[in-house]
């Protein structure tokens, strides 16, 4: 009787929580960015003049009363995408250096922990980031600091799910067969 060995069968796992995760966060942070937005220059479909368009209007969060708003705020399609695309790019680097970091940590819940707490650190940057560039100083700091506070939020409870649901996979999956 003689007996065989296992063979153990090597396939590229893939990466589509990851990927999941990131464009989900890029697209909140393009989102939060965008209800930041400053009043548009246009209503209506006529061009206010700088002075009434840059007043607080109902239900926003514009505080630098007195300054134009940017001209990204008439096009907020535009200015959606941009904003997720450059929060998808920061969120990818990432995500590709905190998943090799913390699989280099021993103890399973600090290692889930530290990886959303990455992330969301990380995410909230990119709102920022995407928020200075889209607009500039037309938003108060209080303001962009609170939105990204607000996408980190979300960040960590995403990431923190998607390390309890799928876990801290090598890049590989071992089957025996």
């Amino acid at each position: 009787m003689r007996h065989r060995a296992a063979t153990v069968v090597v396939r590229p796992r893939t990466p589509l929580p990851e990927i999941v995760l990131v464009v989900g966060l890029s697209l909140v942070a393009g989102w939060i960015v965008r209800t930041l937005a400053p009043p548009s220059l246009v209503r209506d479909g006529q061009r206010l003049p700088v002075g009434l368009a840059s007043l607080p209007g109902p239900g926003t969060h514009h505080e630098a009363a007195g300054l134009a708003p940017s001209s990204v705020s008439d096009e907020p399609v535009p200015h959606f995408l941009g904003g997720a695309f450059l929060a998808a790019h920061l969120l990818a680097i990432a995500l590709a250096i905190g998943l090799r970091l913390v699989r280099r940590v021993r103890a399973r819940l600090a290692a889930q922990l530290l990886f959303a707490t990455l992330i969301a650190t990380a995410a909230g940057a990119a709102a920022m980031l995407a928020a200075r560039f889209g607009y500039g100083d037309r938003l108060a700091p209080r303001e962009v600091l609170l939105g990204g506070v607000e996408v980190a939020r979300y960040a960590f409870i995403a990431a923190l799910a998607l390390v309890v649901i799928f876990g801290f996979r090598d890049e590989t999956e071992r089957i025996r067969t």
